[in-house]
């Protein structure tokens, strides 16, 4: 009988000797699935917060402004992700979900933004923790994380953007010359 379902977070490869397999496909998959809506809430939440501060008729300082919808958007990403891990998940078998596992983690660029974000996150908690005002410090550690992996996706976005500018400009170019020679 084949595994489907959220009990494929617990699935363990039986592919071994796979070079780069890992041994918890199950849940690398699921932690891949919550960390995406995780930075995805961060970013959104992180884009929508000059608008709420706008259209908000409380006045609140301006890094409250900013860092609260970023951590709302954080914090519904983790549910968000287990969600959508846990319907797609009954439309995958154990193959599928190995297969995806090993991408994901023999993929350069997804493993490199997600150190961004990681590294954002923790260097925003730390930023947080002493910027930002409030009493709770766990708040202000989440929100100032919050932001921190929207920064560090952003800033891998602009990386790559910049490395791939060269890139871009030889396609230019070479189109450039396919149609002079037309």
């Amino acid at each position: 009988m084949s595994t489907t379902g959220p009990e494929l977070i617990l699935r363990v490869s039986d592919a071994k000797g796979v070079e780069g397999m890992p041994k918890h496909t199950g849940a690398v998959l699921a932690g891949h699935v919550v960390f995406k809506t995780v930075q995805a809430g961060s970013v959104l939440g992180l884009g929508l917060a000059p608008l709420i501060r706008l259209r908000s008729k409380t006045p609140r300082p301006l890094l409250v402004a900013l860092t609260r919808p970023a951590g709302m958007g954080t914090l519904l990403g983790i549910p968000l992700g287990l969600a959508a891990f846990a319907a797609r998940s009954y439309q995958m078998d154990a193959d599928g979900v190995d297969d995806r596992a090993y991408r994901i983690v023999n993929n350069a660029g997804q493993v490199e933004v997600d150190r961004y974000a990681g590294f954002g996150a923790f260097v925003g908690s730390l930023v947080g923790n002493f910027a930002l005002p409030g009493g709770n410090i766990l708040v202000r550690m989440w929100r100032g994380g919050s932001v921190g992996v929207a920064v560090g996706v952003g800033a891998y976005v602009l990386g790559r953007m910049e490395e791939t500018k060269d890139l871009r400009q030889s396609v230019v170019d070479g189109l450039e010359k396919m149609k002079s020679g037309l």
